[in-house]
């Protein structure tokens, strides 16, 4: 699916920054991406999602957090989906048990710029239902295979996000009206920025750093173990 591409094209670019993880959001400069965190800053809504969650600044990881147990953090994110077809900010609050490997994604914030809303509701069940579906991508969502083919051959097998699972996060949506403005996408534009935010939330947890999606337990623990 595009939109897969695209996932992975903004976890690449978005998650490396550690200042993305808690610092102040209108002070971010990823080295080579600088032209992509300027519109973001320039546009509102980066500033929206962090404002929806009155993110303070200080450093990053963390201070304070054990290298054991249960830890918490928050991590930021922003998109220009396509280049110019709706714009979203996300912000990811996760805890980490450093035990088990295991994310639990406990709140996200989204913002999103389309230009003209012609319908709120409409525009807010897209941006909840992406962030939700982005979480199951993020933590769950893989296709394995061996040498003999593929191993998860049905739905039924597939893994996913599933109610009971985990705790149904928090998702507050802060979509911004431009009346008069070209309207833009909104389908696709918040599920891009998922993997990231919660890598930089994990990062600020941790210290650790996700290389690979989903963020499973085995990934996790090995993060950890990596981490300086």
């Amino acid at each position: 699916m595009e939109f897969g591409e695209r996932r992975y094209n903004v976890f690449a670019q978005v998650f490396k920054g550690p200042s993305f993880s808690a610092g102040a959001p209108n002070q971010h400069i990823i080295i080579g991406r600088q032209h992509m965190f300027i519109q973001c800053q320039a546009g509102g809504f980066f500033q929206a999602a962090a404002d929806a969650v009155k993110w303070d600044t200080r450093p990053s990881p963390k201070p304070g957090n054990a290298k054991t147990g249960v830890v918490t953090g928050r991590g930021i994110s922003c998109c220009l989906y396509e280049g110019n077809n709706g714009y979203c900010a996300l912000v990811a609050e996760v805890s980490v048990d450093q035990d088990t490997g295991v994310i639990t994604v406990t709140r996200f914030a989204a913002s999103q710029d389309s230009g003209t809303v012609s319908n709120p509701n409409g525009l807010m069940n897209q941006m909840e239902g992406g962030a939700l579906q982005g979480m199951s991508r993020a933590l769950f969502e893989e296709v394995t295979w061996d040498q003999g083919g593929l191993l998860v051959r049905d739905w039924r097998r597939y893994p996913v996000y599933q109610t009971g699972r985990m705790p149904v996060p928090q998702v507050i949506s802060v979509p911004i009206n431009r009346p008069g403005r070209q309207q833009m996408g909104a389908g696709e534009c918040v599920i891009t920025c998922v993997a990231s935010a919660i890598a930089n939330a994990v990062f600020d947890a941790t210290g650790a750093r996700l290389r690979q999606v989903p963020f499973t337990p085995d990934r996790v623990l090995a993060a950890l173990a990596s981490r300086g």
